[in-house]
């Protein structure tokens, strides 16, 4: 009878989202936080990262710049008696003038004069050539403002350029003239050859954070589903003693009062059961007191 007039959302399933609704929003909320602070981490750490080694790379792109230009000079001078044409022409200058730049496979030295003309290069097809005529043919305007910045005095700065491989990348130059001649000497690599470790490693920390957010998502899922199956449990038996009581009670309101209630619980429960035990017991009390006073009565 007590289902029937039942109503409206049932009472197991009020406890059931009034249970599960805080827990669903504190696993979000701390997936959400936990996910945004990772990747926040992970943007600082990149940047910091990429920040250090690029500042380091120049500082290793200049200092290369520096050691070369000092031994063009230390050979030059050890060697006074050669013309400009036997300068342009030894190849131990040309190994000298020629060195490789960190441990990447762009980065190279070479040496120009004052009249931007190419005078040692990795490239031979670029020997004697201007390199501002050169520059004028190619889409790079920022190298070749640094090579007319160099023919004043030191030089750097960034430029585009496309290299054999048909990768356009972001390089780093430095320009250092060779004291007592007309010649400068040009360090020059991608400036991602530094910062690549950084790259790497912001790649593996974004490879373990999708990891870990799946793991997340995984447990969240089954700390959810255990929750639901606990909190049914729990919650149904409650509610089976309530109903049980419910339908006690109709009993009892239909003149039934030899219905045993046989409800074991020591919480509010239990006290509501030993409520209507009491209930009963008066009720029949207050009947038999009725009878008795109309027997006499």
């Amino acid at each position: 009878m007590a289902e029937r007039r039942r109503k409206g959302i049932s009472l197991l399933t009020k406890l059931t989202i009034g249970m599960l609704i805080p827990l669903i929003i504190s696993f979000v909320a701390f997936g959400v936080i936990g996910y945004f602070s990772i990747f926040q981490i992970k943007t600082i750490a990149t940047k910091e990262g990429v920040r250090f080694l690029n500042d380091l790379g120049e500082e290793i792109i200049k200092q290369k710049a520096l050691d070369v230009a000092k031994q063009v000079e230390i050979f030059i001078k050890s060697h006074p008696h050669f013309s400009k044409g036997e300068f342009y022409d030894s190849p131990a200058l040309k190994a000298i003038a020629v060195q490789r730049v960190g441990v990447g496979k762009t980065g190279y030295t070479s040496v120009h004069d004052d009249k931007a003309i190419s005078r040692f290069n990795k490239i031979s097809k670029v020997v004697g050539r201007n390199l501002l005529i050169l520059s004028e043919k190619l889409p790079e305007p920022e190298y070749r403002s640094i090579i007319m910045a160099s023919l004043k005095g030191r030089a750097e700065g960034y430029y585009n350029w496309k290299d054999a491989d048909g990768v356009r990348r972001r390089k780093y130059v430095f320009c250092a003239p060779i004291g007592g001649t007309d010649l400068v000497v040009t360090a020059t690599t991608s400036i991602d050859e530094f910062s690549r470790p950084a790259k790497m490693i912001e790649q593996r920390i974004m490879d373990k954070a999708e990891s870990t957010k799946f793991q997340f998502i995984l447990v969240v899922g089954v700390s959810i589903i255990m929750f639901i199956l606990l909190t049914s449990m729990y919650s149904r038996t409650i509610v089976n003693s309530i109903i049980y009581l419910t339908n006690v009670a109709d009993r009892i309101s239909l003149g039934d009062l030899d219905t045993k209630i046989e409800v074991h619980s020591s919480d509010e429960v239990g006290m509501l059961t030993e409520s209507f035990d009491r209930m009963q017991e008066s009720l029949k009390a207050a009947i038999e007191r009725l009878r008795r006073k109309r027997n006499f009565g």
